[in-house]
């Protein structure tokens, strides 16, 4: 037979069974034990062999922290409280709880790297655990790991929370492992169960399970066939309505393209006509411009010959008081010279009647003849003045009939000014609202005066 590679024993105490661990062969012997007064006996025992550890930790399902009822029983420490321990030794008393921190079951003989084809012997002896500890190494796949389980077990229940040894060896039955003797010989109440893992049987019960999961897993497959041909059913549906709608997204978008293409040449067309309207606004702009420069230039000549007219109206106005000054001077002259003429004849008369006398008087004729050459001196000063009025009167009338004329042509010329102005005006008016329309008429018109201009 091949010898042991790994004995474990789980819940050591004072291990009566070490020389027969020792006599098994065992290449690894590993002893654990959670009392530490216990530990340090194991130890003492275990000097001087190299096949053989000890290890003080207390294990439990899981992690965590548990307490260690000790009695006065050395085999009876547990991690549970003892329960029909007590009608099995009725003087069973606690000495001690001792809290300590403890070591998931799983996870410490997974950290002892067992190898997976070696023979392994697992020992458990931890009272009260015995159902909790065989779940966990089974929940953490590593129970199969063993080729020999040994379990100390009582026939009922001993402590809280543990079932009767009936029902833990019915279900590792159901695990693979044959029970192969009962050793009662130490304890008859909590007797020692030695298992064997039965291969043909793990063999027999892994094949039916990978059956159970072949025929769970065709089970499955069916259905996913079932959901997937329900699926494509549903896809190929949904592929006929897309293909549908696609046909339908395309000629619709064959329709927008060709709307696009029709509203792309409109907006060539309106983007030409806008570009000419907007050299041709440019060109009224600049014919608006230039019309309203001349305007302006027109409104500035105008009114510089307004300013004209005032002042030849102001010249004409002075002429005016003048001629009428002169006139009245005329008048006067006239007047004067009429009673001057008068005043001649007069005197011609007396001279005359004096001359009459003079022939009568010859001592007078001296005096006579020097007042005759006297008065013909004055009537010849008359004249003259007459001559310089009548002169004075006509050179006036001429003065007079060419500022008439002057201001008739001023006149004619102020009231074509005074039209231009009045329709600049208003083409200036009407461009501020239709500077299109108004620049063309303005331009226009301007070309019209300007033709009239060239003409006069």
């Amino acid at each position: 037979m091949k010898a042991l590679d790994t004995l474990i024993h789980l819940g050591a105490g004072p291990c009566r069974e070490l020389e027969a661990h020792l006599a098994s062969g065992a290449k690894r012997l590993m002893l654990v034990e959670a009392d530490p007064q216990l530990v340090d006996s194991l130890r003492s025992r275990a000097q001087g062999l190299t096949q053989v550890s000890v290890t003080q930790a207390a294990l439990a399902p899981t992690a965590g922290a548990v307490t260690f009822h000790r009695y006065n029983l050395p085999d009876a420490g547990s991690l549970q409280p003892a329960t029909g321990l007590h009608n099995l030794f009725p003087g069973l008393k606690l000495q001690e709880k001792l809290p300590l921190q403890a070591l998931g079951i799983g996870d410490f003989i997974s950290s002892l790297a067992l190898a997976a084809e070696g023979r392994h012997r697992l020992i458990i002896d931890l009272p009260g655990q015995e159902m909790a500890s065989l779940m966990a190494l089974t929940d953490a796949g590593q129970l199969q790991g063993f080729w020999q389980l040994d379990l100390h077990c009582g026939n009922q229940p001993l402590y809280e929370q543990t079932v009767a040894a009936e029902e833990i060896l019915g279900w590792l039955g159901e695990q693979g492992f044959d029970l192969i003797e009962r050793d009662d010989a130490h304890d008859p109440d909590r007797p020692r169960w030695t298992f064997k893992r039965n291969d043909l049987l793990m063999e027999l019960k892994a094949a039916k399970a990978e059956a159970s999961r072949q025929t769970l897993l065709a089970a499955e497959r069916a259905e996913e066939l079932k959901k997937t041909s329900q699926a494509r059913d549903q896809v190929q549906a949904q592929i006929a309505e897309l293909t549908k709608a696609r046909d339908a997204a395309k000629a619709e978008a064959d329709k927008q393209a060709q709307l696009a293409a029709e509203r792309v040449e409109e907006l060539k067309k309106t983007s030409q006509a806008r570009d000419q309207a907007q050299a041709q606004i440019a060109e009224l702009t600049k014919a608006r411009d230039a019309a309203k420069a001349e305007a302006d230039k027109q409104a500035q000549l105008a009114a510089e010959r307004v300013e004209e007219l005032k002042k030849t109206s102001q010249a004409r106005d002075q002429a005016q008081a003048k001629i009428a000054e002169l006139t009245k001077a005329r008048d006067a002259a006239k007047a004067e010279a009429e009673k001057q003429t008068k005043s001649a004849a007069q005197y011609k008369a007396e001279a005359e009647k004096q001359a009459q006398l003079a022939a009568q008087h010859a001592e007078q004729l001296a005096e006579r003849d020097q007042a005759q050459a006297t008065l013909a001196r004055d009537n010849g000063v008359i004249l003259r003045l007459q001559q310089l009025r009548d002169a004075d009167l006509k050179d006036l009338q001429q003065r007079y009939a060419q500022v008439l004329e002057q201001k008739t042509k001023q006149d004619a010329l102020l009231k074509q000014l005074t039209e231009r102005l009045t329709a600049a005006s208003g083409y200036l008016h009407q461009l501020e609202h239709n500077p299109v329309d108004d620049t063309r008429k303005l331009t226009r018109h301007h070309g019209k005066s300007s033709k009239k201009r060239k003409k006069k």
